[in-house]
């Protein structure tokens, strides 16, 4: 991934790690996602699924559903504004 501040990340197995968003400089929201292999430290883009891409955003909260395969995003900041909660 690109550098970034601002993004969240949570496990989602014992090997793989969630990251969302942030951003790339004082004005450029993020709404990419990548999954970190603990194990053999590679990241892989992930293409989200669902009806609609979560909006760009940063100082959100990221957390995986235990038992399923999915992950909910709180809150957070886009264009000045607070956003909604999107699942991924």
């Amino acid at each position: 991934p690109s550098p970034r501040v601002l993004h969240d990340a949570c496990m989602v197995s014992k090997e793989d790690m969630l990251v969302f968003g942030g951003r790339s400089g004082p004005s450029c929201a993020l709404n990419d996602c990548y999954l970190f292999n603990c194990v053999s430290f590679r990241w892989e883009r992930l293409k989200l699924s669902g009806e609609e891409e979560p909006p760009a955003r940063y100082r959100h909260s990221l957390t995986s559903i235990p038992g399923t395969d999915l992950a909910v995003i709180f809150g957070g900041k886009r264009d000045w504004k607070e956003e909604e909660s999107n699942a991924i």
